[in-house]
């Protein structure tokens, strides 16, 4: 197809920045099965989650920062949301929001905007 053969012929439709992040903000009740293992909070979580806001915005506007970025380890509501709105101030877009799967996984992908429009 003629898409496919320009972004071919055009190099700078295949530059893609793709990184991974490790958090490391768990937080959270822990149980399996019906063990109860109680509370369990990755040390220094708190100073973690505070710093998260600014080093995530400094990272996305960046030049040097991803066009995909893959998080791993938020854990809480309160740092989803932080991610959320960081990310759209950015310019990007936030996979895997679902709430209710975060406590399964713990995962969110964010996506530059300009990169979702240049797909569809």
């Amino acid at each position: 197809s003629v898409p496919c053969e320009a972004a071919l012929l055009n190099p700078t439709h295949l530059t893609l920045k793709i990184a991974t992040w490790n958090l490391n903000l768990l937080k959270m009740d822990y149980a399996v099965g019906a063990l109860r293992l109680g509370k369990v909070e990755a040390p220094h979580y708190k100073e973690r989650s505070e710093r998260l806001r600014p080093l995530l915005a400094n990272y996305l506007q960046s030049p040097q920062g991803s066009d995909v970025l893959m998080l791993q380890e938020v854990w809480t509501r309160r740092d989803h949301q932080a991610l959320i709105e960081v990310a759209r101030d950015a310019g990007f877009i936030v996979l895997g929001s679902d709430l209710d799967s975060l406590t399964r996984h713990g995962m969110q992908i964010l996506v530059r905007s300009s990169v979702v429009s240049q797909i569809h």
